[in-house]
């Protein structure tokens, strides 16, 4: 695998050339080359090698790819649903615990009665 084609999976960290990681399917990647830069090629090449070396065109970034890297970078969440679902996660587990102790509340009280007769 040439440096120029490797791509390091965001999600799991495996390196591959596909456009999917072949481990856990993610399409999340940066470049390698983004931290190790390739050397420079040796003198005794000639231009045809050169050329035959060169890595593959890409296309410029677009301004959503530009946004998705800004939020990655600054840490920033990518929209408020994520947020409304924690939210509601953890409303769903204050609910949970409410009515664990309620139920104890109510077996607590039910056998101090239940003493109570005898």
């Amino acid at each position: 695998m040439r440096l120029d084609d490797a791509r390091l999976c965001l999600d799991c960290e495996e390196i591959h050339a596909d456009q999917e990681c072949p481990s856990c399917g993610s399409e999340a990647f940066a470049f390698l080359t983004r931290w190790v830069k390739p050397a420079a090629p040796a003198d005794n090449d000639t231009p045809s090698e050169q050329h035959a070396n060169a890595p593959p065109a890409r296309s410029a970034p677009n301004a959503e790819h530009l946004e998705v890297w800004r939020r990655i970078v600054e840490g920033t969440p990518p929209s408020n649903r994520g947020k409304a679902v924690t939210r509601g996660l953890l409303g769903l587990a204050a609910m949970g615990l409410a009515g664990w102790a309620f139920q104890r509340v109510g077996r607590s009280a039910r056998k101090a009665a239940d003493s109570a007769k005898d």
